[in-house]
């Protein structure tokens, strides 16, 4: 079952990613707090500051967890609140930079977060509230149900 929604969830995203490909990309015409284009907005930053380097699925997954924490009673209930909670996600402790230079890369990041806000989707990542690059073991890991690796990240969820 889990291996057919991930065949549909992929056929679906690529489809949609290559249909589009072509027109012009989407754009943020205004930005007005707590409506859905600021959701959109806030959710394709996190996707492309946390997960640009991967495959459409690994930034799927990404988006995934920030839309199930929106849902949780224990996090913010809108978006841009999840995604700015301070110190949950890394690129928003260091707020560098929050512009995106790769217009092509947050392109795709925008069209993910338009489909995931906008269409029903599958969650791949089983109801994953929180995740981790590869590369790092943070000690709050150990007191969550480990779900899944996909791609650079490994999620988790509470259970």
């Amino acid at each position: 079952m889990y291996q057919v929604n991930i065949i549909l969830l992929l056929t679906f995203m690529v489809a949609f990613i290559l249909e589009s490909i072509d027109e012009e990309p989407i754009r943020v015409v205004e930005v007005v707090p707590h409506t859905h284009t600021l959701g959109a907005y806030c959710l394709a930053n996190n996707i492309y500051f946390e997960a640009r380097d991967q495959s459409v699925v690994g930034q799927y997954a990404v988006a995934l967890v920030t839309i199930n924490r929106v849902k949780d009673k224990r996090f913010p209930d809108n978006v841009c609140d999840v995604v700015y909670q301070r110190r949950q996600f890394s690129w928003t402790n260091s707020m560098k930079n929050d512009v995106p230079e790769d217009k092509k890369a947050f392109d795709v990041a925008m069209r993910i977060a338009h489909t995931v806000l906008n269409y029903p989707v599958v969650d791949l990542t089983q109801g994953a509230l929180y995740y981790h690059n590869t590369s790092v073991k943070p000690y709050w890991s150990i007191d969550y149900t480990w779900v899944d690796q996909i791609e650079d990240h490994i999620f988790y969820r509470r259970d």
